[in-house]
């Protein structure tokens, strides 16, 4: 899940859904295209239409006035032509799913045969804005890490190449008397300066192998057991796939969508390999009489107190209402993660930082000095 939570736009589950899904997008504008905030937009704006007496068709017209210059206007205009037509809201849905996951179809073709459209919108629109949260947490604790470590190799990169050159005539004098680190870093800066092109033709070939290598399944089943097992960032990502997850999972079964196209929904907004195979075994055991406790017992990524939590709510009945708190509770625990990652980066990275501008200022002035001395 790269650091995107606002429900990826997958297949659907059911087989009319799944015919659905099976279209093409039914619009393109160039390189723009709907967002997040786009979809969040349209579903507040629908469910206060619909609360207030607004019948549908209208309420998707005004809905498209207002996003006369979005690409959201287009799919609008197909939705609207479609319910005019006399297919369901659901059905038009499913046919743009770029835009809406199978976990909004699904509900909104709950909601519609139980008469309750616009408290499921009202719903979807709050788990929008918990992962917008849960994404802007994300990339609160790990942009300044990335900006360090940036600009570290910027400073680096900016000496060898401007700073060490300017010096070079005056350490020739001294020769074997340099202190190894400023010859390691010396013969760095003219092996740079003489072959840059080659190093940013193999540093691009690189990057472009490495993309290549993560978007084989190879790499995504690499890069999936790494989220996970990796100390600490594992913890955080097991939480964010819990949060997710479950989160989902609840709402749909607060909203009358079966325990088994509700496990396959919380499979495909997942974007782990190991986790949706999970998933896949979760969903299986269900189909074959199975209880979800009992196939979320066999989830190591899950803590012990989620996995009791699942079994008292089902004994008790209450597994819809159970999910979505433990969801909530999860997303705070893992909201502390996020600031304890933050607290402990930043200082290692000051080392880190503070050791490099050491090295590089110990190999600058420790030939000065020996340069003085001779002089004096």
């Amino acid at each position: 899940m790269a650091l995107e939570f606002d429900l990826p736009q997958t297949a659907q589950t059911t087989g009319k859904d799944k015919s659905a899904a099976a279209a093409k997008p039914a619009f393109s504008l160039g390189s723009r295209k709907v967002t997040a905030k786009d979809r969040m937009f349209f579903t507040e704006q629908l469910a206060l239409l619909l609360e207030t007496g607004t019948s549908l068709h209208p309420a998707l017209l005004s809905i498209r006035s207002q996003m006369s210059d979005s690409p959201m206007a287009k799919v609008l205009d197909d939705i609207a032509d479609g319910v005019v037509g006399g297919s369901s809201l659901s059905e038009q849905l499913a046919k743009h799913p770029e835009v809406f996951s199978a976990t909004y179809v699904n509900l909104v073709g709950a909601s519609e045969q139980g008469g309750f459209l616009h408290e499921v919108l009202e719903q979807l629109q709050s788990m929008d804005d918990q992962n917008a949260e849960l994404r802007a947490s994300l990339i609160s604790a790990f942009s300044y890490p990335v900006f360090l470590v940036g600009f570290s190799i910027f400073a680096l990169v900016f000496i060898l190449l401007v700073v060490f050159p300017k010096f070079a005539d005056m350490f020739a004098d001294i020769g074997d008397d340099l202190p190894v680190t400023t010859r390691m870093l010396m013969a760095t800066s003219d092996f740079i300066i003489l072959h840059w092109v080659e190093l940013l033709v193999a540093l691009g070939g690189a990057m472009l192998a490495l993309i290549w290598w993560l978007r084989t399944e190879g790499g995504r089943t690499w890069l999936s057991r790494f989220k996970l097992v990796t100390p600490f960032i594992g913890r955080i990502w097991r939480r964010v796939y819990l949060v997710i997850s479950f989160r989902v999972l609840g709402l749909s079964l607060r909203n009358g969508v079966s325990l088994v196209d509700g496990v396959r929904t919380s499979q495909q907004i997942i974007d782990n390999f190991y986790i949706r195979r999970f998933f896949t075994d979760l969903s299986n055991t269900i189909e074959n009489g199975g209880r979800l406790s009992e196939g979320i017992s066999h989830a190591d990524w899950l803590p012990d107190l989620a996995k009791q939590m699942v079994v008292t709510a089902e004994e008790s009945g209450s597994l819809p209402q159970v999910l979505i708190r433990v969801s909530d509770y999860y997303q705070k625990e893992l909201e502390r993660l996020l600031q304890r990652f933050s607290k402990m980066v930043e200082p290692i990275m000051l080392v880190v930082m503070g050791a490099l501008v050491g090295l590089l200022v110990s190999a600058l002035l420790l030939p000065i000095f020996k340069l003085s001395s001779a002089v004096g």
